[in-house]
This record gives C-alpha cells, sequence and structure tokens, in this order.
C-alpha cells in the first residue's frame, strides 16, 4: 500500500461495515491523485459515537461546519456535505481495495460535481476520463 496513512487506517481495525474512506483517497488508491495529505472517513453512528470517547480523537468543525472527530491527518464524519448523503449506502456499496473500503468513484464524482470547487472541477475530469477507460 502506498500510503502512511492508509497503514495507519488499517491499523485501527475499524470494524468493516462500520466506515469507508471518502475524500480524496478513492482517487489515489486507484492512482488519479499523486498524494494524500489526510484521509476524511464516512462511519457509522455506533463507531462515531465510539469513537468519541477514544482518546486522541477531538471534535471540531469541518469547513462545511458540520462536526468532524480529527485524530492527526484522519477525519471522521458522520455524515457528508455538501447534499444529502446516506453514509450507510456509502459504506454498503463501498469497494474493497488493499483491505481498505473505498468509497465508490461514482459517488466521489456526484460529491465533486455537487461542490464544484476548482480543483474539484478537474478531478471530475480525471475520475470521467478514467471511468470511460474501465
Amino acid at each position: 500500500m502506498p500510503n502512511d496513512l492508509l497503514q495507519k487506517i488499517k491499523g485501527l481495525n475499524f470494524p468493516l461495515g462500520e466506515y469507508a474512506l471518502f475524500g480524496s483517497a478513492p482517487m489515489f488508491i486507484r492512482g488519479l491523485r499523486e498524494e494524500m495529505h489526510d484521509v476524511d472517513l464516512v462511519v457509522t453512528e455506533k463507531l462515531w459515537k465510539k469513537m468519541q470517547t477514544v482518546p486522541g480523537w477531538k471534535m471540531e468543525a469541518a469547513s462545511s461546519g458540520d462536526p468532524v472527530l480529527r485524530c492527526e491527518e484522519l477525519e471522521m464524519f458522520c455524515g457528508w456535505a455538501p447534499g444529502e448523503w446516506d453514509v450507510n449506502e456509502l459504506i454498503k456499496t463501498a469497494d474493497m481495495i488493499d483491505g481498505l473500503p473505498f468509497v465508490t468513484l461514482e459517488s466521489v464524482l456526484k460529491w465533486k460535481k455537487a461542490y464544484g470547487r476548482e480543483k474539484d472541477l478537474a478531478d471530475v475530469k480525471k475520475i470521467e476520463k478514467y471511468l470511460s477507460e474501465k
């Protein structure tokens, strides 16, 4: 696995079916991103509540204003913005790659289109090209 952050996620031993990697991680693992500086995790309400009591994880506000649990370069979300996302569905449909669940590229594409930042629009082109060649 090409990134220390991904090894860190594996070391947490979170139960499968309780989380998935979102944000840039699904692009990174498929070679559509060269670097990844943090990892965004979407988690079930059960794991979210459990992690609030674990030392080292701090509750903060994300740039979207939503609550986020942070521990160094790891960011955990019980919801996902912008828009309405069914976190449990994102987790259930995640692609298993190298032993970790990654939100599907189709969902990443939908999210990046909704977010619409300049960097997201560049990623949209990369993802669409990748999916069309699959």
